[in-house]
């Protein structure tokens, strides 16, 4: 986004040495607000397709949720669908931004952009009536994509002719306070000599669990993992004890505990290092296959960024999710 910006800031300084007025977000959030008490009414925006296909994309957008769809004369895809839920936070708020991105995700149901897998595919003839704060599908043959079920972000109801979705008021996730063993601690019992400590009475203090902070857009990244179909997920084996961190609490990464990418997705962990500390190309793929990893879950969080050690064509992965605190890749099929 480096030269769409710099080419914006060119334009908005010509405009404002023609005269016109520059203004700062808040003070525009405030006139607007002020003018328009009622926000915006939903709006609609429908085209044919550019390039001369016979194909309508429409995109509808209200409060409440933002929704894509393209309709052919053989097929009807739904390839977006948003929810502009009350409570999420902007990532950086508190955390820093220690990349050259700006991963500000709008929490979806449906992302063809980052997944090609996460549309609904419906059959030619079906209604699709958008309402302000829901949606309504009519029509025989609808099948609810599995991704659909029990999704957080909307509530899906069958009805007599189809399907009625309603996204969700409110966000579901908020900061999560986890409790798990330090670091020291998980050196502590490391140790050959720690039984023998424990009843001496050194170490009793080190049982005692400490909190840790899984940010919202992390909860948001393990809600996709967990809508994913059944695998083992990758999750990197170290520590960072040095990590600088601007919340009230550290990351559990830091002391190298994931066992909450398992309790959140509800999918299995496979810890390890090899493949992300090797140089050896070749041994890193060999390890990855020896783990059978269907998924490869990579935390981030301000200066403590977790990447893939080589190409995603080496590891056969494509990557399906990204926000501030998270990726997410799976194995190719």
């Amino acid at each position: 986004y480096e030269g769409e910006f710099a080419e914006q800031m060119g334009i908005v300084s010509k405009l404002q040495k023609e005269g016109f007025e520059v203004t700062n977000m808040k003070d525009f959030s405030e006139w607007y607000r002020e003018k328009f008490p009622d926000l915006f009414l939903p709006h609609v925006t429908k085209t044919k397709d550019l390039l001369g296909e016979n194909k309508e994309v429409l995109w509808y957008q209200s409060v409440r949720y933002r929704i894509g769809y393209v309709k052919k004369e053989d097929s009807i895809k739904i390839f977006d669908l948003r929810v502009y839920g009350k409570g999420t936070t902007d990532p950086y708020l508190l955390s820093p931004n220690r990349e050259n991105q700006l991963y500000i995700y709008i929490p979806s149901v449906l992302d063809e952009v980052n997944d090609k897998g996460k549309v609904w595919n419906l059959p030619v003839g079906t209604e699709i009536k958008l309402e302000e704060k829901k949606i309504l599908l009519k029509g025989k043959g609808i099948k609810l994509p599995r991704f659909l079920k029990g999704n957080p972000l909307v509530e899906v109801s069958k009805t007599k002719e189809g399907y009625e979705i309603i996204p969700k008021e409110a966000f579901p996730f908020t900061d999560f306070i986890y409790r798990d063993y330090s670091s020291e601690a998980i050196h502590f019992f490391k140790q050959k000599k720690a039984f023998f400590y424990l009843l001496t009475g050194k170490g009793w203090n080190y049982l005692k669990k400490v909190e840790y902070l899984i940010p919202q857009g992390e909860l948001d990244a393990l809600s996709h993992l967990g809508s994913e179909s059944r695998g083992k997920v990758l999750v990197v084996e170290g520590e960072c004890l040095q990590c600088e961190y601007h919340t009230t609490l550290k990351h559990p990464a830091f002391s190298g505990r994931k066992g909450y990418v398992a309790n959140f997705s509800g999918k299995p962990i496979v810890y390890n290092s090899i493949i992300f500390q090797t140089q050896d190309r070749e041994e890193a793929i060999k390890e990855f296959k020896r783990t059978g990893a269907k998924y490869l879950y990579l935390v981030k969080f301000e200066s403590y960024l977790e990447k893939l050690p080589f190409s995603p064509g080496d590891f056969g992965v494509e990557k399906i999710f990204e926000n501030a605190n998270a990726q997410i890749w799976r194995v190719k099929k």
